[in-house]
C-alpha cells in the first residue's frame, strides 16, 4: 500500500496536481474499496481516478475506475471514418454514476 502510495502522490506532484491524501487515509481507502490486489497494467486492472480534475487528489474526490474505461473516457474511435481522437482532460465530463 505505501508503494502505491508514494507511486500516486509522486505522479501528481510529477504533473503539478494537488495532493492531501495521508498514508493512513489512503490505507483506510484502499480497504474499503479493495484497491490493492487488483491494480495492474491490462485494461481490467483497478486504477485511481479523480471524480472532479480541477480539485486535485483529497480523500473525497478519488473513486476507483478500471484502467480501460478511464482510458475510454479521453479515447474516441470513429469506425465508420477510421479516425481516432483524443479529448483533453477539461474536455471530458463524466456523467456515470460512481459504484464506489
Amino acid at each position: 500500500m505505501k508503494y502505491a502510495f508514494t507511486s500516486l502522490r509522486s505522479n501528481a506532484k510529477r504533473r503539478n496536481i494537488l495532493f492531501t491524501i495521508t498514508l493512513d487515509q489512503f490505507r483506510e481507502w484502499c480497504s474499503k474499496v479493495t484497491y490493492i490486489g487488483f491494480a495492474g497494467r491490462s485494461s481490467e486492472s483497478y486504477t485511481i481516478d479523480r471524480r472532479h480534475n480541477d480539485i486535485g487528489y483529497h480523500i473525497d474526490n478519488i473513486k476507483v475506475m478500471k484502467k480501460g474505461e478511464n482510458v475510454k473516457k479521453y479515447f474516441y474511435y470513429d469506425y465508420r471514418m477510421k479516425v481516432a481522437s483524443f479529448a483533453t482532460q477539461e474536455e471530458v465530463v463524466s456523467t456515470e454514476e460512481d459504484p464506489f
